[in-house]
Parts: structure tokens; C-alpha cells; sequence
């Protein structure tokens, strides 16, 4: 797969959205070579900002004050990058272990350009409190909650 940056990223994000409406065509829109593997670890560049985002909504400010904030952001940019290529080298083990070395790339391409994944990896359900109040709850007349405008995936 050839081109931009810039363009990689765009068909990396529209293979994202095909794959959430559950359009397996979304699966051609990832470069699933060797330079797809390490190019896709530009999106943590992506994930970074809404990252330090969340830090700031799971940090008291007793903590900020107590810790003091470079030491906090510091540590949290430490598990970051920890978190990006601690979990690549884990999931090339169990690809190994499962005979499947093959799919190695293809999986962590599109886990590394999923928008959210790596943030729920190393956030888990902290990044749950994010979402806003409601949302997606039934309502009682059985129908789903979709937000105001009624967005769907």
C-alpha cells in the first residue's frame, strides 16, 4: 500500500468504521505487510491527546497537587508507550503458540489503527466514565438510547 501519511491514516480510519458497521470490507483498507505493521504505530499518535484527555478526568486534583503534575503525566507517558509495545510482543507469542504467525501483521495493524482500542487496553473501563450520561441505555419503552441526533454505527 503506497502513499501519503496522510492517506494511509484516511483509509486506515474509513476500514475502522467499515469494520464497526460489521462490513468485512474494511479488512482491505489495512496494509498488512511488515512497513503496514510499524507504520501503524503512527496511531498512537492519534490516541495520545485523547489519552492524556482521559488522565485528566480519572486524576483528582488532591492527586495533581500531591504528586505534582509532571511526575503524573510523566509516569502515564512512560505506561503509554509501555502499553504500545508491550502488547505487540505478547500477541506475536500467542499468534506463535497458536500456529497462526502469519495473521500477526494483519492483527496488529488493524488493533493498532482501531480508534479507542489502545486507549481501552491500558484504560480498561475507566474509559466507560467518559462516555456520556445515558447513552446507549434502554429506554423504557425498549428502544435504544442513541444520543440526541440518533447517530448510529
Amino acid at each position: 500500500m503506497a502513499g501519503s501519511a496522510w492517506g494511509e491514516t484516511r483509509l486506515a480510519l474509513r476500514g475502522t468504521l467499515l469494520l464497526a458497521r460489521g462490513d468485512p470490507r474494511g479488512l482491505g483498507c489495512f496494509d498488512a505487510s511488515l512497513g503496514g505493521f510499524w507504520r501503524s504505530f503512527r496511531a498512537g499518535l492519534v490516541c495520545y491527546p485523547f489519552y492524556f484527555l482521559l488522565l485528566f478526568s480519572r486524576v483528582t486534583p488532591a492527586q495533581w497537587n500531591a504528586a505534582g503534575g509532571f511526575r503524573i503525566v510523566a509516569i502515564e507517558t512512560i505506561t503509554f508507550v509501555i502499553s504500545w509495545t508491550a502488547f505487540p510482543l505478547i500477541m506475536l507469542r500467542v499468534c506463535r503458540w497458536f500456529g497462526r504467525d502469519d495473521h500477526f501483521f494483519g492483527f496488529m495493524v488493524i488493533y493498532n489503527w482501531w480508534p479507542g482500542a489502545a486507549i481501552r487496553a491500558v484504560h480498561g473501563d475507566r474509559a466507560e466514565r467518559c462516555r456520556r450520561p445515558g447513552f446507549g441505555r434502554r429506554h423504557p419503552n425498549g428502544g435504544a438510547d442513541r444520543g440526541r441526533r440518533g447517530a448510529r454505527l
